[in-house]
């Protein structure tokens, strides 16, 4: 059982896109997972609603503008019954974004390509390593790449250097599709829809990469 939270210091980063095909990916792989969607935009509790026999539709739950008590409670349900729990986080490094840093497994932190994404990635780092003095796992996520751009053939190595400050390490990316944003129009996921697709097999190396953290 690990908890998974992703921080970010802003909106836009690609956490909820992220979340959603993670928590499909390790409940397919253990047979169950639970999403809290934290973040008060609630774009995850949208994006389930969209299908009714969509597997996020009974993987998320509300978790945004609660009490600190009150997410704790919900985390600790959540992990009671799922070994997966994916916890996208508040936009900021303040508040319940950082309580559920401290309580992650792994914090991922998605960064789109772009100097200011790198930038405020690396701030979302450091939050990270401050809450987690018990050696948590922190590694960034290249988030709606641009493989065939300059900027996005330097992302992961520009996101390498910022990392190696402080010790958190770059997952496998994923690349920027039509079929990702398309996703949330029907409440699936490229798991279900297209699940021999190069989009799906990068969430899984993205959730191999994850469980060889722990």
């Amino acid at each position: 059982m690990a908890v998974i939270s992703l921080l970010k210091r802003k909106g836009g980063s690609g956490s909820s896109t992220i979340a959603a095909h993670l928590g499909v990916e390790f409940a397919n792989r253990a047979g169950s997972a639970a999403i809290l969607d934290a973040d008060p935009q609630q774009s995850l509790v949208r994006w389930a609603q969209g299908s009714e026999e969509g597997l996020l539709h009974r993987m998320v739950r509300k978790a945004a503008n609660l009490e600190d008590s009150e997410f704790r409670a919900l985390l600790e349900k959540a992990k009671a019954e799922h070994p997966w729990v994916i916890i996208d986080c508040a936009p900021g490094l303040d508040g319940s974004a950082l309580t559920a840093a401290h309580l992650a497994d792994v914090i991922l932190i998605p960064c789109r390509p772009s100097v200011l994404d790198t930038d405020l990635a690396g701030d979302a780092m450091r939050a990270a390593v401050m809450v987690k003095q018990d050696g948590g796992r922190i590694a960034f996520v290249p988030s709606a790449n641009l493989p065939h751009t300059k900027v996005g053939r330097a992302l992961a190595g520009d996101l390498g250097a910022v990392g190696a400050t402080q010790g958190a390490t770059v997952m496998p990316g994923i690349t920027h599709r039509i079929k990702l944003a398309e996703a949330p129009l029907n409440g699936t996921t490229l798991q279900e829809s297209e699940p021999n697709g190069d989009g799906a097999k990068e969430f899984a190396a993205l959730a191999d990469a994850v469980e060889a953290l722990l």
